[in-house]
């Protein structure tokens, strides 16, 4: 029965742990580092370690909640991939800015070349 005196059966309702972030630091840098073993036909025991403070912890998870957690170090690859385009490209900018002033106040000469 529940709380409210009826036997109407209600889904089970379980939260998906967010894998990617450490339990101590609480930091977006949780990596699988091993699958230890198969524990059923969608559970693996499987070695997480926190690559900003340490931490592992070794834990049962469903499949998809670690299709999950690929799904999201996949986003923070991408994430990371852009971050770094964009910083190559504002560093080309400002090369480019620096070597046009050293141009225009005559500091390159034809014999630099």
């Amino acid at each position: 029965m529940r709380w409210d005196g009826t036997n109407i059966p209600r889904p089970a309702r379980f939260e998906i742990p967010d894998l990617h972030l450490c339990r101590d630091c609480g930091r977006p840098f949780v990596i699988p580092a091993a699958v230890l073993d198969v524990v059923g036909p969608d559970d693996y025991l499987v070695e997480l370690q926190c690559k900003n403070c340490g931490t592992v912890v070794v834990e049962t998870h469903g499949e998809q909640v670690l299709e999950d957690l690929d799904r999201e170090l996949d986003r923070q690859t991408a994430d990371m991939q852009m971050a770094l385009q964009l910083w190559e490209v504002s560093r080309f900018c400002e090369e480019i800015d620096a070597f046009a002033e050293a141009l225009r106040d005559d500091h390159i000469l034809p014999e630099d070349f």
